[in-house]
């Protein structure tokens, strides 16, 4: 599920949704706007998909999402 995109449009369980809600507030207090976040995550991604990483890349642009 989560080497998927957009987590293959699963429904997550009640842990899941717990972990999120926590990445998202840890994310937040650090980068408080919400696009310039997902912007942050997006180019991780990139930078993990150049050096050959495609499963690291792939979280990080569901986390992105």
């Amino acid at each position: 599920m989560r080497l998927m995109p957009n987590y293959g449009n699963r429904d997550k369980s009640p842990e899941m949704l717990a972990s999120d809600s926590a990445f998202v507030a840890q994310t937040l207090a650090v980068i408080p706007d919400r696009a310039k976040a997902s912007d942050h995550l997006v180019d991780l991604g990139f930078e993990l998909l150049r050096s050959g990483d495609m499963t690291a890349a792939m979280f990080r642009f569901n986390q992105a999402f």
